[in-house]
């Protein structure tokens, strides 16, 4: 039995700490005990002060007794747990899902100033730290070779964290697109210029159903526009996965000017709830060759010009044996466990 301690800096109720809660789980189904500690939220001021702080008694004593600690980038506001879990000989992992602080100024490509390159030298003297970095596509190998050995660098897919719902195979009903989109709107995600791509790629008029706390900002007119928006407000996890499922897809978007690796985790909402994704954003090898093919879904870039509704009917027909297939390759095997714990 190895003894694992997570630290989750996100927002117990965000996608990292569902994430996390499922990776316990994986851990204590085999054998092992796993406990996720969710912390202030380094998202807000308050939060961010309060990781720099030394951590609890009961945290720092969590850290000695654990064998393995696995962290999340940002690892800037870990630096007690990490120089902690190093005294005492604890295995750190951290899961590089986001590059920092580069991600700030990814959309803007403005200059680094001071205090974005002390936060840089501190996240890479800490990150040099660990025993492990496990990223979760090869999209991000060729960034973390300029600054990892390979040999301590495993990639880790992102696992499935929400529950699996049936896909719907029926045939389409309606004479336009329905998208859906759900999680936080920033800068990167780009979802006005989704929403000018799929304006001019999509034969049929489009729907974009978004999700979330706050409305975005799209551009489109008030009326007449191939593409309409329609925001639905927060709806909870646990209410939101069959309301995705009506969609024909669910949108991945990314900002064309976002020039780091990722894999958002919604990739992984939408493929629980059975919804076929439709990627729009930079070119992201990997990620769009396991879209096309384990079959869940399709990339859409600048300059397309498809029929959205036929594809997302030829997508659902297969979709029960395409998220089948997704699952089998995003699951967290023997294999992949064993990559943070030895």
């Amino acid at each position: 039995m190895t003894r694992v301690l997570v630290i989750n800096d996100a927002a117990q109720e965000s996608s990292t700490g569902h994430l996390f809660e499922a990776l316990a789980a994986a851990l204590r189904s085999r054998g092992h005990a796993a406990e996720v500690v969710h912390v202030a939220s380094a998202s807000s001021g308050k939060g961010r002060a309060a990781r720099l702080l030394p951590p609890s008694r009961d945290l720092r004593r969590a850290i000695r007794q654990a064998d393995v600690l696995v962290l999340h980038t940002s690892v800037v506001f870990n630096a007690w747990d990490i120089l902690i879990a190093r005294a005492t000989g604890t295995r750190i992992g951290v899961i590089y899902w986001d590059s920092y602080p580069e991600s700030f100024n990814a959309v803007e490509r403005r200059t680094s100033g001071p205090v974005d390159r002390i936060f840089g030298a501190a996240e890479r003297f800490l990150l040099r730290r660990s025993d492990v970095i496990l990223p979760p596509s090869e999209d991000y190998l060729p960034h973390l070779a300029r600054l990892f050995p390979r040999s301590r660098v495993r990639v880790l897919p992102m696992w499935p964290f929400t529950p699996v719902t049936a896909s719907a195979t029926e045939a389409r009903q309606r004479d336009r697109v329905e998208i859906g989109f759900a999680g936080a709107v920033n800068a990167i995600r780009g979802l006005d210029h989704a929403a000018a791509v799929l304006g001019s790629a999509s034969r049929a008029p489009v729907a974009l159903h978004t999700y979330g706390s706050d409305a975005p900002e799209l551009g489109l007119p008030e009326s007449g526009a191939h593409v309409t928006h329609v925001h639905h407000g927060f709806i909870p996890q646990d209410r939101i996965m069959a309301r995705l499922a009506t969609h024909d897809f669910g949108l991945v978007s990314l900002h064309p000017a976002f020039g780091l690796p990722a894999f958002p985790s919604k990739t992984l909402s939408y493929l629980c709830a059975g919804l076929p994704i439709l990627y729009v954003g930079p070119r992201l090898d990997h990620y769009e060759r396991i879209l096309a093919e384990t079959g869940i879904g399709t990339t859409l870039h600048e300059g397309d010009r498809t029929d959205l509704g036929q594809v997302a009917a030829d997508l659902r027909a297969d979709m029960p044996e395409a998220q089948a297939r997704a699952l089998d390759l995003f699951g967290l095997n023997e294999a992949r466990l064993a990559d943070i714990l030895q």
